[in-house]
């Protein structure tokens, strides 16, 4: 049986409030340069943290959603990284 999930707010020690899960995300795939939407610049302006103390709040947050370390990714076979499925940390 699956659980639902709850779209409880998270309490953020970056912005000292209480944000939706997918601003968290947003901050997150930003700091990691998966996309750009914005998020680090206005959490820049608002908290006038820099970005090493953005980086080093999110590090040690109790509700970070990933941790870059964690993640990996995978080539199908005949892909252009070789004929075996292969899966490595990701290398930023």
């Amino acid at each position: 049986m699956a659980t639902q999930r709850q779209d409880e707010p998270w309490f953020c020690p970056l912005l000292k409030a209480e944000i939706a899960e997918g601003r968290c995300l947003d901050i997150q795939y930003e700091r990691h340069r998966f996309m750009k939407v914005g998020a680090l610049a206005a959490v820049e302006r608002w908290t006038g943290a820099s970005a090493t103390q953005v980086h080093a709040t999110c590090d040690g947050c109790p509700r970070l959603p990933f941790r870059i370390e964690d993640l990996r990714i995978e080539f199908p076979r005949g892909s252009e990284r070789g004929s075996e499925r292969d899966a490595r940390p990701l290398d930023f």
